[in-house]
């Protein structure tokens, strides 16, 4: 039998490139991309999406940028578990609208290598509509709607140039729960979590 056919895999573009810091430095960085727009289905894009966070595996300690094209209702929360830090960039115009379609969060660091996973930069995105309640997941699980690094981890999440927008949290942390949270430019719209929190 041969290989199952991965219509997303070329679709995801991996490449090194410079990166340029706030304050003018270079750092250099694994870049991949993709283009929502390009996928049949939400499931595809999600897929596709999923692949270019886990291109981190090949970034040998680099800082992983994945630039995003296009918006998607994703069929599952996104996972970040690699030792690199990773960017999750929106390019164009408009922001790139990610959506957990109120069935659940939008993006989960999970710490579960050898290392730990490091920390998490979101920029010129909308994440919207993101959901954290006990169905989701084991007690205690119910802390940020849209984007949840575990207590304790020494995780930084950053969120830039955004809009956090409708997301829920049945305990705390409507929007964004880690250990450390920056916002930089960020519009907090509506996001609600019983114990408080953006």
């Amino acid at each position: 039998m041969g290989r199952a056919r991965r219509p997303w895999a070329a679709l995801v573009a991996l490449a090194l490139a410079p990166f340029t810091l706030a304050g003018g430095g270079m750092e250099p960085t694994c870049e991949s991309s993709v283009d929502l727009g390009a996928f049949g289905t939400a499931a595809e894009a999600t897929t596709a999406l999923q692949a270019a966070v886990d291109a981190a595996d090949l970034c040998m300690g680099l800082l992983h940028v994945v630039e995003v094209t296009g918006d998607v209702t994703l069929t599952a929360p996104l996972v970040h578990r690699h030792a690199v830090p990773v960017v999750l960039r929106g390019v164009g115009s408009e922001r790139s609208v990610l959506s957990g379609g109120t069935a659940h969060r939008i993006l989960v660091v999970d710490p579960v290598g050898p290392s730990g996973a490091a920390d998490l930069t979101l920029e010129h995105v909308e994440l919207r509509d993101g959901r954290a309640d006990e169905a989701l997941g084991p007690s205690g699980y119910v802390d940020g709607g849209a984007v949840w690094a575990p207590e304790g981890a020494g995780i930084v999440v950053t969120v830039r140039d955004a809009i956090l927008a409708d997301n829920v949290a049945l305990e705390a942390g409507g929007a964004v729960a880690a250990d450390a949270v920056v916002l930089e430019d960020v519009a907090v719209v509506d996001n609600t979590a019983e114990l408080g929190g953006a």
